[in-house]
């Protein structure tokens, strides 16, 4: 090719670029650390380049490494070998709590990023990721122990990991002994345990529990498992027992089991007092009154009818139904409201022989006996309830627009400012930040009821007219979730926030229905049963506002429920 022909043409558009121009460009290979992490593992495998020999002190297993991996694994090793340490210069380690089986698999996991974790194993690796300073196995280990625990283990768990600052792991082991207790207390783990820490447990507000009594008979259990020994705590741990919610004919009859020494036969005297004697309960330590956590998170009232009225039980932690053995209402009423208020069930109007009922009564789910309240001053049938500000609220009715309130301390009732608009069809209600919101079935609007000034307020519209719909308040929000719309079921879940006065379209249910009944827990949106078109459904839906998702609980209603009730 002759020179001319091989000279850059100087009047070309794709002339080559100037030598004054340059250009620099990062080059990433997602390769190349996966290539160092697998030829180290060659390394390890094939025993090549070692600078170091660790012993395992406890059966003096000996194991070869590298200081490089031992150093960008484990800030252990990494402040070793930068230190003036004799180590740092040592050909061998020894690490005098390690067994040998511990060690390789550490080792494994430095090389590899990978573990078998097993019950058998767990505790040693922890021990051990917590001693290199290996954050990311250390978390690995508590989750595993975290999906490991039942009632056999709990308790250990739960106290090993409170003493090594494992907090996330100790907050679940708690939580799970507080869920279990009943069930906690029949195993070893419980009788072996120290004063101090039956003592934590006895005194902790959380305990999910059927009664008092199961606390009570479960102290009295561990003592007698070591009665020479214990006898004497027993004083300093009954003033843990709730007493107000034991029953005097209760402490009569089990007082012989604790009542070993004058000083507790003097305290199960004041127990009696508080029950017998109302006028003196105000010298007693209000902790003292303090209820425990229910086992029970939702309650479904479904069958009005003699031969089919049932109280089922649900336990979000056990994700779990129960039929509940509870004494059945001295009127069995159907359509009447239902509410839970201060660990009392409250059943207030519904329908006597084809007329709406004025009467309201009270399950005491502390000593499960039935009392009744003052009549309401208007009869209603299917009104809805809630409770602001410690007052009880009862929402529609047979009049759909009318509202009344109870006043607990005065046991009186007072009507209120009516709903500005009827419905022939129902309405639900939902409570937020201490307002009263009401959607009527069959339209768009939403209303809005302040309290302190006795007065209702117009909001703004929701998109779509439905019927039979489902509502609570989550996480600050309104929901309205499911029903019908021109005789069809939807899906659709809509939105309301207060702040701005608008309302979005949510993530739509799993499954379309209408007739939901819906409640709030633990930040989360619960929806229960419904009706397809054809059928009831026996369907549980959870909602996390969080991720905007719907899932289906594992645990599903006992049977198809429809015409339910559902109370928190």
């Amino acid at each position: 090719m002759s020179e001319q022909n091989s000279a850059p043409n100087s009047s070309s558009s794709a002339s080559a670029p100037s030598s004054n121009s340059t250009k620099n460009k990062r080059f990433i290979c997602d390769v190349h650390a996966r290539h160092i992490s697998k030829r180290l593992q060659n390394f390890y495998d094939k025993k090549e380049f070692f600078d170091i020999i660790l012993i395992a002190g406890i059966d003096n297993v000996r194991a070869h490494a590298h200081r490089i991996v031992l150093s960008a694994s484990s800030d252990y090793f990494l402040a070793m070998f930068r230190s003036n340490l004799k180590e740092s210069e040592s050909d061998e380690i020894q690490l005098e709590t390690l067994d040998g089986a511990t060690m390789k698999a550490i080792l494994g996991f430095m090389y590899t990023a990978t573990i078998d974790l097993s019950s058998d194993n767990v505790e040693s690796v922890l021990r051990a990721a917590d001693f290199f300073r290996m954050d990311s196995l250390i978390v690995a280990c508590c989750d595993f122990m975290g999906d490991q625990l039942d009632a056999c283990n709990c308790l250990g768990v739960a106290l090993f990991a409170e003493q090594h600052s494992y907090t996330g792991l100790s907050v679940k082991a708690f939580a799970f002994v507080s869920t279990y207790f009943e069930r906690v207390t029949t195993e070893m783990e419980f009788y072996q345990l120290s004063d101090e820490q039956v003592s934590q447990f006895l005194s902790s507000d959380n305990l999910c529990v059927a009664s008092e009594e199961k606390v009570f008979l479960s102290l009295v259990a561990w003592v007698d498992h070591d009665k020479v020994n214990r006898e004497q705590l027993l004083f300093s741990l009954l003033p843990h027992i709730r007493f107000t919610f034991l029953k005097p004919k209760f402490i009569i009859e089990n007082s012989d089991a604790v009542c070993q020494t004058i000083e507790c036969n003097e305290l199960i005297r004041s127990w009696l007092k508080w029950h017998l004697s109302p006028e003196s309960r105000s010298l007693f330590p209000i902790e003292y009154t303090t209820p425990r956590k229910s086992l029970i998170d939702l309650v479904l009232l479904s069958g009005y009818e003699t031969d089919e009225f049932e109280f089922q039980t649900f336990n979000l932690a056990l994700n779990q139904w129960s039929r509940a053995d509870w004494p059945r209402p001295p009127k069995l009423i159907a359509g009447c409201g239902a509410i839970i208020v201060n660990k009392k069930l409250i059943l207030a109007g519904g329908e006597i022989d084809g007329h709406p009922a004025d009467g309201v009564d009270c399950l005491d789910l502390q000593t499960m006996e039935w009392s009744e309240m003052p009549k309401m001053n208007e009869p209603r049938r299917w009104p809805d309830m809630c409770v602001i500000n410690g007052h009880l609220y009862v929402v529609g009715g047979t009049q759909w627009c009318s509202m009344e309130r109870y006043n607990f301390a005065t046991r009186q009732w007072e009507d209120l400012a009516p709903l500005p608009i009827t419905s022939d069809t129902g309405l639900e209600i939902a409570t937020l930040n201490g307002l009263l919101y009401v959607a009527m079935s069959g339209n768009c609007r939403l209303h809005c009821y302040d309290p302190a000034t006795d007065e209702w307020t117009l909001k703004a519209s929701k998109y779509v007219k439905l019927k039979n719909i489902g509502m609570t308040a989550v996480k600050g929000y309104i929901y309205v979730v499911g029903g019908l719309y021109h005789e069809e079921k939807t899906a659709l879940v809509e939105r309301y926030d207060p702040t701005t006065n608008t309302w979005t379209v949510a993530s739509s249910l799993r499954v379309e229905r209408s007739h939901i009944k819906c409640a709030a827990y633990n930040d989360r949106l619960i929806a229960c049963g419904g009706f397809d078109g054809n059928e009831g459904l026996n369907l549980v839906e959870e909602y996390n506002p969080e991720t905007n998702e719907w899932k289906t609980l594992g645990s599903t209603l006992p049977h198809d429920l429809y015409n339910i009730l559902m109370v928190m």
